[in-house]
């Protein structure tokens, strides 16, 4: 069970985008959002460094319900202009989101 735990990162927000993340030791990034009263959207960014300098969307999801998830790939970003870094939108009514980096490079 140790290495399940290894690959779950600590980094969770309430509220996206308060935290951007580096993927420098991870493989995914995953945003997770829900709604109270319609379809979520979730838009994955991808910026230079942590305060998000240069940040451009990565990619974006709308789930007709009122969950949704989306992920990307550290091998998604834009590593030939420096960007490594990412975090997430969520919209929709009363929308709430958390993101998950997982799948540790470097594990025991």
């Amino acid at each position: 069970m140790s290495n399940v735990t290894n690959k779950l990162s600590e980094r969770s927000v309430a509220s996206l985008p308060a935290t951007w993340v580096s993927l420098a030791n991870y493989r995914q990034y995953t945003a997770f959002g829900t709604t109270t009263a319609d379809a979520v959207t979730i838009t994955l960014l991808q910026a230079t460094d942590a305060s998000g300098t240069g940040s451009k969307t990565l990619v974006a999801a709308v789930a007709p319900t009122l969950v949704g998830s989306s992920s990307a790939m550290a091998s998604d970003l834009d590593a030939a202009n420096d960007f490594a870094f990412v975090s997430a939108t969520v919209t929709g009514t009363g929308a709430v989101g958390v993101g998950v980096r997982t799948d540790g490079r470097f594990s025991e």
